[in-house]
């Protein structure tokens, strides 16, 4: 039974780490003939769409192996969650009577674009990898102490700015050659409206007319709203997606997403809204990556959104696989029981029958149980909690006083 997986022969995804991958979702980043990982500050883009390892890849998946780089998919299938593989099948099934060849199109169709890592929150399920503010705090937090200079922890990110540096004419020639030709492109950050030289990308395709017919999907953390020539750029595409990424409500909202103020998000949002209110192009989705700090928080989430934004409105409950120790999965037992006992009942509740809007909140009652837990990560998940509570002077029980009850418990 073939396993294709059409968004990997279509498209390739960059990673703020200046490697490349099938998708966001992938499990391996793309290697040489050697094993070595391939970056943009050392090869091309096209080099390495091109490469044997990509090759692999699909050609294992046209031929009924669930090969590992896919385990995130495998996963969600195996509990009924449609994965990133099955949800985006309906999307590119109609080229393939164009493209035959499983190694995809000459250029890539589909761009997951993360180009730098320049963002202004420290989200407590991010790093100083994928944004560039966790720097000088992750430094502080982790090294101070040790015998590792400051200079030389910064040297770990030179990849990231010299792959996405304006010196790097063959990445920046290759995406402005490649973008007019796709059809769906995925802009994520960092902070996507504090990255300049993706809007130029942008610009082009407005410019040349081709964005009437592309698809354009935009993930913010809602804090900045987009100046006046990026929202010339979106209103300017076919369709757009902008995925409003809000881990909380409230004080949560605040905890998870340091250190932004819930009240000015809430202002973003109505921007936001009144944008597709205007622009019949312009869809908005709600984003709410589950980690172990907010999960027992999730029911209160889905109901303030859906009773401020419609009972209609998508909310897409973002399963987060890495870092393990914030991994859902970790939960202790009784405590999943807890969980999905709540997040079930809640759903019953509903009384205008239309609980299949809620399917994605009911699979992440399955995702719970797609491995045992592992009882060493919650010690890490409390060790690495609390040193960072205390350099912010927070305390997760301040913020979530009935979940870290049941969780202390396990410490």
């Amino acid at each position: 039974m073939k396993l294709t997986c059409l968004t990997a022969k279509y498209g390739m995804a960059t990673e703020v780490s200046g490697h490349a991958k099938t998708c966001c979702l992938a499990n391996q980043q793309f290697v040489d003939s050697s094993g070595n990982p391939m970056t943009f500050d050392a090869h091309g883009p096209e080099e390495i769409w091109k490469s044997d390892h990509r090759r692999k890849i699909l050609s294992d998946l046209e031929n009924g192996i669930q090969h590992p780089n896919c385990t995130v998919c495998w996963q969600e299938e195996a509990v009924g969650r449609p994965s990133k593989r099955l949800r985006e099948t309906e999307y590119w099934e109609k080229y393939e009577t164009q493209i035959t060849d499983i190694t995809g199109p000459e250029t890539p169709f589909y761009l997951d674009l993360k180009l730098g890592n320049t963002c202004n929150l420290r989200c407590r399920t991010c790093n100083s990898v994928n944004s560039s503010s966790w720097m000088t705090e992750e430094y502080e937090v982790e090294h101070a102490n040790t015998n590792l200079t400051k200079k030389q922890f910064l040297s770990r990110f030179d990849i990231i700015k010299n792959s996405y540096s304006e010196e790097n004419e063959e990445l920046w020639e290759t995406l402005e050659e490649w973008i007019p030709k796709s059809k769906k492109i995925d802009f994520y950050g960092g902070e996507p409206f504090l990255i300049e030289k993706p809007w130029k990308l942008l610009h082009k395709c407005v410019e040349t007319g081709v964005s009437k017919e592309q698809s354009l999907h935009c993930n913010t953390n809602t804090t900045i709203i987009p100046s006046k020539e990026q929202e010339q750029v979106i209103v300017n595409f076919k369709e757009v997606d902008l995925s409003l990424s809000i881990d909380g409500i409230g004080s949560a909202f605040e905890y998870m997403r340091y250190p932004a103020k819930w009240n000015e998000v809430l202002s973003n949002i109505d921007y936001f809204f009144d944008l597709k209110r205007k622009h019949d192009n312009i869809n908005i989705t709600f984003c709410y990556t589950i980690s172990i700090m907010n999960i027992h928080h999730i029911v209160e989430f889905d109901e303030f959104v859906r009773s401020r934004y419609g009972e209609d409105v998508s909310i897409w409950y973002n399963m987060l696989f890495w870092p393990i120790k914030q991994k859902i999965t970790n939960i202790p037992e009784p405590l999943k029981v807890l969980l999905a006992n709540k997040i079930t009942e809640y759903i019953s509740k509903q009384s205008k029958g239309n609980t299949y809007l809620y399917d994605n909140l009911r699979s992440v009652v399955g995702l719970l149980y797609i491995e045992k837990p592992d009882e060493t990560k919650i010690q890490e998940f409390f060790k690495y909690t609390d040193k960072y509570d205390a350099h912010r002077n927070q305390k997760f029980a301040n913020y979530f006083p009935d979940w870290f009850a049941e969780l202390e418990r396990y410490r």
